[in-house]
């Protein structure tokens, strides 16, 4: 009986802390999980609207010949927000900026819409277009970073990923 019992009073802490380490990288992975798919979402929703729609580049909303941006060649410019005319709506606009700590797309025809959840913070989000002569298409420069989690958190349930990317307009 001694034995049974020294026994178990050996495994014991070794298969809780097994446990406990398993559970610690599920609660990782979670937040990794959860990182990835609210910035995929993101990423992809403004890609193809900005694929699909986008005519022309502006920095601020209603789009006017005013604030074109991209329009010579060799222009560069980098922004917190974005705007775009789509191609097929005479006279609105569409575009995207940060909204307290969501990605937001606001536009002339629908209210504005986070593309993030709650659940995950924003905490940088840039815009740049460049274009290297005035026959090429714009691209657009994207870049903004994934956080779930705060620093109140133990480290497991912290996850950040940084994105980043490039669209070509078409050329209208």
């Amino acid at each position: 009986m001694v034995v049974v019992v020294a026994v178990i009073a050996i495994a014991l802490p070794a298969i809780f802390a097994i446990m406990f380490a398993v559970v610690r990288e599920q609660a990782k992975v979670y937040a990794l999980k959860q990182v990835k798919r609210e910035g995929d979402f993101a990423l992809s929703t403004m890609q193809n609207t900005i694929r699909s729609y986008a005519q022309t580049v502006n920095n601020d909303k209603p789009p006017s010949s005013g604030n074109a941006i991209c329009t010579g060649s060799n222009s560069s410019q980098n922004t917190l927000q974005i705007y775009f005319t789509p191609s097929n709506v005479p006279g609105g606009y569409f575009g995207y900026k940060l909204n307290g700590s969501a990605i937001a797309s606001d536009s002339s025809i629908l209210n504005q819409l986070n593309l993030t959840s709650p659940n995950v913070t924003i905490p940088r989000l840039q815009f740049g277009c460049s274009r290297t002569s005035i026959y090429s298409p714009p691209l657009i420069n994207i870049s903004f970073t994934v956080r779930y989690g705060s620093q109140l958190n133990f480290f497991e349930n912290q996850a950040s990923l940084d994105y980043s990317t490039q669209i070509k307009m078409k050329n209208y």
